[in-house]
Protein backbone atom coordinates (compact mmCIF):
# COMPACT_ATOMS: atom_id res chain seq x y z
CA UNK A 1 0.00 0.00 0.00
CA UNK A 2 3.07 2.15 0.62
CA UNK A 3 4.13 2.32 -3.04
CA UNK A 4 0.96 2.74 -4.25
CA UNK A 5 0.33 5.79 -2.45
CA UNK A 6 3.73 6.67 -3.45
CA UNK A 7 2.48 6.47 -6.88
CA UNK A 8 -0.35 8.42 -6.42
CA UNK A 9 1.64 11.21 -4.91
CA UNK A 10 4.48 11.34 -7.31
CA UNK A 11 1.88 11.20 -10.04
CA UNK A 12 -0.42 14.55 -8.30
CA UNK A 13 3.24 15.91 -8.15
CA UNK A 14 4.16 15.39 -11.41
CA UNK A 15 0.82 16.83 -12.69
CA UNK A 16 1.29 20.02 -11.24
CA UNK A 17 4.86 20.83 -11.92
CA UNK A 18 3.83 20.27 -15.46
CA UNK A 19 0.13 21.33 -15.88
CA UNK A 20 1.38 24.05 -18.41
CA UNK A 21 3.21 21.34 -20.46
CA UNK A 22 1.48 18.58 -20.18
CA UNK A 23 3.51 16.17 -23.17
CA UNK A 24 5.76 15.85 -20.17
CA UNK A 25 3.48 13.83 -17.71
CA UNK A 26 2.09 12.41 -21.03
CA UNK A 27 5.05 11.22 -22.40
CA UNK A 28 5.90 9.58 -18.87
CA UNK A 29 2.73 8.05 -18.45
CA UNK A 30 2.69 6.54 -21.99
CA UNK A 31 5.99 5.44 -21.23
CA UNK A 32 5.01 3.69 -18.10
CA UNK A 33 2.03 2.15 -19.75
CA UNK A 34 4.08 0.84 -22.24
CA UNK A 35 7.50 -0.38 -20.57
CA UNK A 36 6.21 -1.44 -16.98
CA UNK A 37 4.45 -5.16 -17.32
CA UNK A 38 1.16 -5.97 -15.38
CA UNK A 39 3.01 -9.37 -14.74
CA UNK A 40 5.63 -6.99 -12.88
CA UNK A 41 3.31 -4.63 -11.41
CA UNK A 42 0.80 -6.77 -9.82
CA UNK A 43 3.58 -8.53 -7.53
CA UNK A 44 5.03 -5.02 -6.83
CA UNK A 45 1.68 -3.67 -5.66
CA UNK A 46 0.29 -7.21 -4.00
CA UNK A 47 -0.29 -5.26 -1.02
CA UNK A 48 -2.97 -2.93 -2.41
CA UNK A 49 -5.34 -5.10 -2.98
CA UNK A 50 -7.84 -4.73 -5.64
CA UNK A 51 -5.99 -1.61 -6.50
CA UNK A 52 -2.67 -3.90 -7.52
CA UNK A 53 -4.62 -4.87 -10.87
CA UNK A 54 -4.50 -1.32 -12.25
CA UNK A 55 -1.72 -0.17 -14.00
CA UNK A 56 0.25 2.14 -12.63
CA UNK A 57 0.13 4.85 -15.63
CA UNK A 58 -3.50 4.89 -14.39
CA UNK A 59 -2.78 7.29 -11.83
CA UNK A 60 -0.80 9.95 -13.79
CA UNK A 61 -3.50 9.45 -16.36
CA UNK A 62 -6.60 10.58 -13.53
CA UNK A 63 -4.43 13.34 -12.13
CA UNK A 64 -3.11 14.70 -15.30
CA UNK A 65 -6.60 15.07 -16.41
CA UNK A 66 -7.94 16.51 -13.49
CA UNK A 67 -4.47 19.32 -13.03
CA UNK A 68 -5.66 20.20 -16.30
CA UNK A 69 -9.21 20.98 -16.21
CA UNK A 70 -8.25 22.99 -13.21
CA UNK A 71 -5.56 25.14 -14.02
CA UNK A 72 -6.18 26.20 -17.61
CA UNK A 73 -8.94 28.92 -18.03
CA UNK A 74 -8.76 28.88 -22.02
CA UNK A 75 -11.77 27.99 -23.72
CA UNK A 76 -11.28 24.12 -25.38
CA UNK A 77 -10.80 24.17 -28.83
CA UNK A 78 -12.61 21.97 -31.33
CA UNK A 79 -16.28 21.57 -32.00
CA UNK A 80 -19.33 21.30 -29.57
CA UNK A 81 -19.28 17.50 -30.77
CA UNK A 82 -16.20 17.20 -28.71
CA UNK A 83 -17.85 18.65 -25.41
CA UNK A 84 -21.14 16.61 -26.45
CA UNK A 85 -19.46 13.27 -26.73
CA UNK A 86 -17.34 13.37 -23.25
CA UNK A 87 -20.56 13.88 -21.60
CA UNK A 88 -21.86 10.69 -23.03
CA UNK A 89 -18.78 8.79 -22.27
CA UNK A 90 -18.72 9.87 -18.85
CA UNK A 91 -23.03 9.44 -18.56
CA UNK A 92 -22.24 6.10 -20.37
CA UNK A 93 -19.94 5.07 -17.32
CA UNK A 94 -22.01 6.43 -14.56
CA UNK A 95 -25.15 4.50 -16.33
CA UNK A 96 -23.05 1.34 -16.75
CA UNK A 97 -21.59 0.93 -13.37
CA UNK A 98 -25.08 1.73 -11.61
CA UNK A 99 -27.04 -0.96 -13.49
CA UNK A 100 -24.34 -3.73 -13.33
CA UNK A 101 -24.46 -2.93 -9.30
CA UNK A 102 -27.83 -3.58 -9.93
CA UNK A 103 -27.97 -6.68 -11.84
CA UNK A 104 -24.70 -8.58 -10.51
CA UNK A 105 -23.58 -7.04 -7.49
CA UNK A 106 -20.86 -5.61 -7.80
CA UNK A 107 -19.12 -2.84 -10.55
CA UNK A 108 -15.76 -3.93 -9.44
CA UNK A 109 -14.53 -5.58 -13.08
CA UNK A 110 -16.22 -3.11 -14.90
CA UNK A 111 -14.09 -0.49 -13.41
CA UNK A 112 -11.20 -1.66 -13.32
CA UNK A 113 -11.44 -3.15 -17.29
CA UNK A 114 -13.64 -0.82 -18.77
CA UNK A 115 -13.39 2.76 -16.79
CA UNK A 116 -10.26 3.13 -15.35
CA UNK A 117 -8.74 2.73 -19.37
CA UNK A 118 -10.66 5.48 -20.31
CA UNK A 119 -8.17 7.53 -18.06
CA UNK A 120 -5.67 7.47 -21.41
CA UNK A 121 -7.95 8.74 -23.62
CA UNK A 122 -9.52 11.96 -21.61
CA UNK A 123 -5.64 12.62 -20.46
CA UNK A 124 -4.74 12.73 -24.47
CA UNK A 125 -7.85 14.87 -25.70
CA UNK A 126 -7.77 17.23 -22.79
CA UNK A 127 -4.48 17.89 -22.79
CA UNK A 128 -4.46 18.85 -26.17
CA UNK A 129 -7.86 20.87 -26.63
CA UNK A 130 -7.21 22.25 -23.32
CA UNK A 131 -2.96 23.77 -23.69
CA UNK A 132 -2.40 23.31 -27.63
CA UNK A 133 -2.00 21.59 -30.57
CA UNK A 134 1.80 21.82 -30.41
CA UNK A 135 0.67 18.80 -27.27
CA UNK A 136 0.09 16.24 -29.91
CA UNK A 137 2.89 16.59 -31.85
CA UNK A 138 5.38 16.42 -28.98
CA UNK A 139 3.42 13.58 -28.34
CA UNK A 140 3.30 11.42 -31.00
CA UNK A 141 7.37 12.00 -31.80
CA UNK A 142 7.63 10.32 -28.01
CA UNK A 143 5.51 7.46 -29.09
CA UNK A 144 7.42 7.09 -32.13
CA UNK A 145 10.37 6.75 -30.34
CA UNK A 146 8.76 4.22 -27.98
CA UNK A 147 7.63 1.89 -30.51
CA UNK A 148 11.09 2.30 -31.94
CA UNK A 149 12.67 1.35 -28.64
CA UNK A 150 9.96 -1.50 -28.17
CA UNK A 151 10.61 -2.97 -32.27
CA UNK A 152 14.58 -2.80 -31.38
CA UNK A 153 14.38 -4.90 -28.21
CA UNK A 154 11.94 -7.31 -29.29
CA UNK A 155 13.95 -8.14 -32.73
CA UNK A 156 16.91 -8.31 -29.75
CA UNK A 157 14.66 -10.93 -27.86
CA UNK A 158 14.64 -12.74 -30.79
CA UNK A 159 18.20 -12.78 -32.00
CA UNK A 160 19.51 -13.74 -28.31
CA UNK A 161 17.00 -15.83 -27.13
CA UNK A 162 16.53 -13.93 -23.90
CA UNK A 163 13.76 -11.51 -22.42
CA UNK A 164 16.66 -9.55 -21.31
CA UNK A 165 14.34 -7.20 -19.17
CA UNK A 166 12.04 -8.30 -16.23
CA UNK A 167 13.19 -11.59 -16.92
CA UNK A 168 12.02 -12.79 -13.28
CA UNK A 169 8.74 -12.13 -14.00
CA UNK A 170 8.93 -13.73 -17.25
CA UNK A 171 10.04 -16.82 -16.28
CA UNK A 172 6.31 -18.53 -16.44
CA UNK A 173 5.38 -17.07 -19.18
CA UNK A 174 4.75 -20.33 -21.69
CA UNK A 175 4.74 -18.03 -24.55
CA UNK A 176 8.29 -17.02 -23.99
CA UNK A 177 9.79 -20.59 -22.65
CA UNK A 178 8.26 -22.33 -24.99
CA UNK A 179 8.21 -23.45 -28.56
CA UNK A 180 6.33 -20.60 -30.02
CA UNK A 181 9.62 -18.71 -29.39
CA UNK A 182 7.47 -15.08 -30.11
CA UNK A 183 8.71 -11.53 -28.77
CA UNK A 184 7.00 -9.84 -26.28
CA UNK A 185 8.91 -6.53 -25.70
CA UNK A 186 7.98 -5.37 -22.01
CA UNK A 187 4.75 -5.99 -22.68
CA UNK A 188 2.61 -8.99 -21.27
CA UNK A 189 2.25 -11.16 -24.41
CA UNK A 190 3.39 -10.96 -28.05
CA UNK A 191 -0.36 -10.09 -29.06
CA UNK A 192 0.17 -7.02 -26.75
CA UNK A 193 3.42 -6.25 -28.54
CA UNK A 194 1.84 -6.38 -31.95
CA UNK A 195 -0.89 -4.32 -30.65
CA UNK A 196 1.13 -1.32 -29.76
CA UNK A 197 3.36 -1.10 -32.49
CA UNK A 198 0.45 -1.66 -35.14
CA UNK A 199 -1.40 1.55 -33.39
CA UNK A 200 2.18 3.95 -33.13
CA UNK A 201 2.99 2.48 -37.10
CA UNK A 202 0.54 5.53 -39.08
CA UNK A 203 2.06 7.81 -36.58
CA UNK A 204 5.11 7.69 -39.49
CA UNK A 205 3.38 9.60 -41.32
CA UNK A 206 3.69 12.68 -39.34
CA UNK A 207 7.16 12.91 -39.70
CA UNK A 208 8.31 14.97 -42.38
CA UNK A 209 11.82 13.80 -43.17
CA UNK A 210 11.19 10.63 -45.62
CA UNK A 211 14.71 8.95 -44.90
CA UNK A 212 13.83 9.00 -41.20
CA UNK A 213 10.36 7.87 -41.57
CA UNK A 214 11.38 4.88 -43.81
CA UNK A 215 13.94 3.96 -41.33
CA UNK A 216 11.49 4.42 -38.31
CA UNK A 217 8.28 2.54 -40.16
CA UNK A 218 10.86 -0.56 -41.45
CA UNK A 219 12.08 -1.12 -37.67
CA UNK A 220 8.76 -0.92 -35.96
CA UNK A 221 7.36 -3.54 -38.49
CA UNK A 222 10.20 -5.61 -37.92
CA UNK A 223 9.27 -5.26 -34.32
CA UNK A 224 5.50 -6.72 -35.48
CA UNK A 225 6.87 -9.55 -37.44
CA UNK A 226 8.99 -11.08 -34.62
CA UNK A 227 6.05 -10.57 -32.12
CA UNK A 228 4.41 -14.25 -34.57
CA UNK A 229 0.99 -12.20 -34.70
CA UNK A 230 -0.62 -12.91 -38.31
CA UNK A 231 -3.60 -10.47 -37.72
CA UNK A 232 -0.34 -8.10 -36.64
CA UNK A 233 1.79 -8.63 -39.44
CA UNK A 234 -1.05 -7.98 -41.83
CA UNK A 235 -1.68 -4.93 -40.47
CA UNK A 236 1.45 -3.73 -40.41
CA UNK A 237 1.72 -4.45 -44.07
CA UNK A 238 -0.87 -2.53 -44.84
CA UNK A 239 0.24 0.31 -43.37
CA UNK A 240 3.63 0.40 -43.85
CA UNK A 241 2.86 0.36 -47.64
CA UNK A 242 0.14 3.17 -46.99
CA UNK A 243 2.23 5.45 -45.19
CA UNK A 244 5.28 4.95 -47.43
CA UNK A 245 3.14 5.32 -50.48
CA UNK A 246 2.01 8.79 -48.58
CA UNK A 247 5.91 9.88 -48.41
CA UNK A 248 6.82 9.21 -51.79
CA UNK A 249 6.45 12.74 -53.42
CA UNK A 250 8.61 12.85 -56.34
CA UNK A 251 10.59 10.12 -58.08
CA UNK A 252 13.88 10.38 -56.51
CA UNK A 253 12.04 9.87 -53.05
CA UNK A 254 9.94 6.90 -54.74
CA UNK A 255 13.46 5.21 -55.46
CA UNK A 256 14.71 5.41 -52.31
CA UNK A 257 11.76 3.49 -50.89
CA UNK A 258 11.85 1.30 -53.45
CA UNK A 259 15.61 0.56 -52.97
CA UNK A 260 15.18 0.34 -48.83
CA UNK A 261 12.18 -1.65 -49.47
CA UNK A 262 13.91 -4.23 -52.31
CA UNK A 263 17.25 -4.25 -49.96
CA UNK A 264 14.75 -5.45 -46.80
CA UNK A 265 13.17 -7.89 -48.64
CA UNK A 266 16.02 -9.72 -49.48
CA UNK A 267 17.38 -9.84 -46.21
CA UNK A 268 13.91 -11.23 -44.41
CA UNK A 269 13.44 -14.04 -47.36
CA UNK A 270 17.02 -14.98 -46.53
CA UNK A 271 16.76 -15.39 -42.81
CA UNK A 272 15.31 -18.26 -40.96
CA UNK A 273 12.13 -15.54 -39.63
CA UNK A 274 10.64 -15.52 -43.10
CA UNK A 275 10.52 -19.78 -42.47
CA UNK A 276 9.04 -19.05 -38.83
CA UNK A 277 6.59 -16.72 -40.39
CA UNK A 278 5.14 -18.88 -43.13
CA UNK A 279 4.79 -21.68 -40.77
CA UNK A 280 2.40 -19.25 -38.46
CA UNK A 281 0.56 -19.03 -41.46
CA UNK A 282 0.68 -23.04 -42.71
CA UNK A 283 -0.53 -25.36 -40.28
CA UNK A 284 0.22 -23.88 -36.80
CA UNK A 285 -1.84 -21.27 -37.95
CA UNK A 286 -4.60 -23.39 -39.21
CA UNK A 287 -4.92 -24.93 -35.83
CA UNK A 288 -5.07 -21.67 -34.45
CA UNK A 289 -7.54 -20.31 -36.70
CA UNK A 290 -10.08 -24.08 -36.00
CA UNK A 291 -9.67 -23.57 -32.44
CA UNK A 292 -11.20 -19.81 -32.52
CA UNK A 293 -13.83 -20.50 -35.03
CA UNK A 294 -15.12 -23.68 -32.62
CA UNK A 295 -15.00 -20.74 -29.94
CA UNK A 296 -17.02 -18.12 -31.66
CA UNK A 297 -20.00 -20.53 -32.39
CA UNK A 298 -20.02 -21.18 -28.72
CA UNK A 299 -19.64 -17.98 -27.98
CA UNK A 300 -22.83 -16.80 -30.08
CA UNK A 301 -24.52 -19.17 -28.45
CA UNK A 302 -23.74 -17.79 -24.97
CA UNK A 303 -24.62 -14.48 -26.40
CA UNK A 304 -28.08 -15.36 -27.13
CA UNK A 305 -28.91 -17.10 -23.98
CA UNK A 306 -28.99 -13.23 -22.26
CA UNK A 307 -28.85 -11.71 -25.28
CA UNK A 308 -29.90 -8.22 -22.90
CA UNK A 309 -28.03 -8.88 -19.43
CA UNK A 310 -25.68 -11.06 -20.21
CA UNK A 311 -24.08 -13.88 -18.07
CA UNK A 312 -22.25 -11.75 -15.29
CA UNK A 313 -18.76 -10.41 -15.01
CA UNK A 314 -15.98 -12.76 -15.77
CA UNK A 315 -18.54 -15.88 -16.88
CA UNK A 316 -16.76 -15.73 -20.11
CA UNK A 317 -13.50 -16.73 -18.89
CA UNK A 318 -14.43 -19.35 -16.39
CA UNK A 319 -16.55 -20.90 -19.17
CA UNK A 320 -13.47 -21.40 -21.81
CA UNK A 321 -11.22 -22.28 -19.29
CA UNK A 322 -13.54 -25.31 -18.42
CA UNK A 323 -14.98 -25.84 -21.66
CA UNK A 324 -12.96 -24.79 -24.54
CA UNK A 325 -9.30 -25.50 -25.94
CA UNK A 326 -8.57 -21.53 -25.96
CA UNK A 327 -9.92 -18.08 -24.88
CA UNK A 328 -12.62 -16.70 -27.02
CA UNK A 329 -10.40 -14.64 -28.55
CA UNK A 330 -12.26 -11.83 -29.21
CA UNK A 331 -13.02 -9.39 -26.31
CA UNK A 332 -15.88 -7.37 -27.82
CA UNK A 333 -17.93 -11.02 -27.85
CA UNK A 334 -16.86 -11.92 -24.87
CA UNK A 335 -18.06 -8.56 -23.42
CA UNK A 336 -21.11 -9.43 -24.89
CA UNK A 337 -21.33 -12.92 -22.84
CA UNK A 338 -20.72 -10.88 -19.89
CA UNK A 339 -22.78 -8.08 -20.11
CA UNK A 340 -24.64 -8.53 -22.59
CA UNK A 341 -25.55 -6.87 -26.24
CA UNK A 342 -26.92 -3.58 -25.34
CA UNK A 343 -23.77 -2.77 -23.39
CA UNK A 344 -21.10 -4.33 -25.73
CA UNK A 345 -22.70 -2.29 -28.65
CA UNK A 346 -22.62 1.17 -26.60
CA UNK A 347 -19.33 0.78 -26.07
CA UNK A 348 -17.95 -0.46 -29.56
CA UNK A 349 -20.20 3.02 -30.64
CA UNK A 350 -18.78 5.27 -28.31
CA UNK A 351 -15.59 4.39 -29.63
CA UNK A 352 -15.78 4.41 -33.35
CA UNK A 353 -17.43 7.66 -32.72
CA UNK A 354 -14.38 9.14 -30.73
CA UNK A 355 -12.00 8.17 -33.78
CA UNK A 356 -14.31 9.75 -35.91
CA UNK A 357 -14.15 13.35 -34.25
CA UNK A 358 -10.86 12.91 -36.05
CA UNK A 359 -11.82 12.38 -39.44
CA UNK A 360 -10.86 16.06 -40.82
CA UNK A 361 -7.37 15.09 -40.42
CA UNK A 362 -7.15 12.71 -42.78
CA UNK A 363 -7.82 8.90 -43.15
CA UNK A 364 -3.80 8.51 -41.86
CA UNK A 365 -4.29 9.68 -38.33
CA UNK A 366 -7.87 7.97 -37.76
CA UNK A 367 -5.47 4.66 -38.14
CA UNK A 368 -4.27 4.37 -34.45
CA UNK A 369 -7.50 4.41 -33.11
CA UNK A 370 -8.69 2.41 -35.64
CA UNK A 371 -6.54 -0.44 -35.38
CA UNK A 372 -6.84 -0.27 -32.07
CA UNK A 373 -10.62 -1.30 -32.05
CA UNK A 374 -10.13 -4.05 -34.50
CA UNK A 375 -7.99 -5.48 -32.12
CA UNK A 376 -10.64 -5.91 -29.80
CA UNK A 377 -12.17 -8.36 -32.39
CA UNK A 378 -8.78 -10.66 -32.72
CA UNK A 379 -7.75 -11.37 -29.25
CA UNK A 380 -8.76 -11.10 -25.22
CA UNK A 381 -7.02 -8.00 -25.00
CA UNK A 382 -9.03 -5.63 -23.08
CA UNK A 383 -10.32 -7.97 -21.32
CA UNK A 384 -6.90 -9.45 -20.08
CA UNK A 385 -4.82 -8.62 -17.40
CA UNK A 386 -2.36 -6.56 -19.77
CA UNK A 387 -2.19 -2.74 -20.33
CA UNK A 388 -4.01 -3.29 -23.73
CA UNK A 389 -7.29 -1.60 -22.76
CA UNK A 390 -5.02 1.60 -21.76
CA UNK A 391 -2.88 1.76 -25.14
CA UNK A 392 -6.18 1.26 -27.37
CA UNK A 393 -7.88 4.31 -25.75
CA UNK A 394 -4.61 6.62 -25.70
CA UNK A 395 -4.79 5.70 -29.32
CA UNK A 396 -8.42 6.21 -29.55
CA UNK A 397 -7.75 9.25 -28.06
CA UNK A 398 -4.60 10.41 -30.31
CA UNK A 399 -6.86 9.74 -33.21
CA UNK A 400 -9.54 11.87 -31.87
CA UNK A 401 -7.76 14.91 -31.37
CA UNK A 402 -5.44 14.91 -34.62
CA UNK A 403 -8.28 16.79 -36.41
CA UNK A 404 -7.78 19.79 -34.10
CA UNK A 405 -4.29 20.25 -35.98
CA UNK A 406 -6.12 20.26 -39.24
CA UNK A 407 -9.26 22.51 -38.26
CA UNK A 408 -9.48 25.32 -40.74
CA UNK A 409 -10.69 27.72 -37.86
CA UNK A 410 -7.91 27.35 -35.50
CA UNK A 411 -4.76 27.74 -38.01
CA UNK A 412 -3.79 31.06 -37.69
CA UNK A 413 -3.66 30.57 -34.05
CA UNK A 414 -0.79 28.06 -34.10
CA UNK A 415 0.41 28.01 -37.96
CA UNK A 416 4.12 26.43 -36.93
CA UNK A 417 2.67 23.57 -35.40
CA UNK A 418 0.01 22.01 -38.16
CA UNK A 419 0.70 19.19 -39.14
CA UNK A 420 2.21 18.47 -42.74
CA UNK A 421 -0.56 18.98 -45.52
CA UNK A 422 -1.92 15.50 -46.24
Amino acid sequence: MTLLLTIVAASLLLAIVFRHRPAVWLSVAAAAMVILPKVATREWLSSAGVFSTLHPSVWLFLAGTVVTLLSTTAPPLGRTSRHTFAVLLVTWVVVSTILITLVWGSPSSFLLQYAAPIAAFFAVTVSVSRVGKHVWRQLTSFVLFLATFEAILAMLQKATGSVLLFEQYYATFYWWSSALNRSIGTLDSPLDLAAFLTMALPLVAAVRRTPLAVIVSIVIAGGVFVSGSRVGIVAAVAVLAWVLITHSRNAVTGIFIAAVLGATTILFMTSTLATELLDRFGDRGTASSDAREGAFGVGIQLVTDNLLTGNGPGFSYGYSLENLSSSFENAYLATAIDYGTVFVVTLLALQVWAVLLGRSAGVTYLLPGSIGIVWGFAYSSFLSTSAFGLMAWFFIGVSSVAGLAADSRLRKRTPDLLLKEQ
